[in-house]
């Protein structure tokens, strides 16, 4: 998981909450798988996206659609990767 997302750090910036912990890191496997299968790259290439306010403002239930706006709106190069791929496949 990235750095900024680990225990320690999500419970300094207030998530204390074990389950709610949980439930983010499932989350965050469920946005790596994503990646993967869209770039061969994982969320690691991609730190700069914010997705503990994406985890919040979906209430965990984040579409693949929205984890991919999150990341093209973030990364100029996924943007391009992602369009890439959308093109290859039509």
């Amino acid at each position: 998981m990235l750095t900024q997302y680990t225990d320690a750090n999500l419970i300094e910036s207030g998530w204390a909450n074990t389950a709610e912990r949980a439930a983010f890191a499932a989350f965050m496997r469920r946005a790596d798988a994503l990646v993967v299968s869209l770039t061969g790259l994982s969320l690691e290439d991609f730190a700069d996206a914010d997705y503990a306010t994406l985890f919040e403002d979906t209430d965990g239930e984040a579409s693949p659609q929205d984890i991919i706006d999150l990341l093209a709106d973030a990364d100029d190069i996924f943007a391009a990767m992602v369009a890439l791929t959308h093109c290859k496949n039509k």
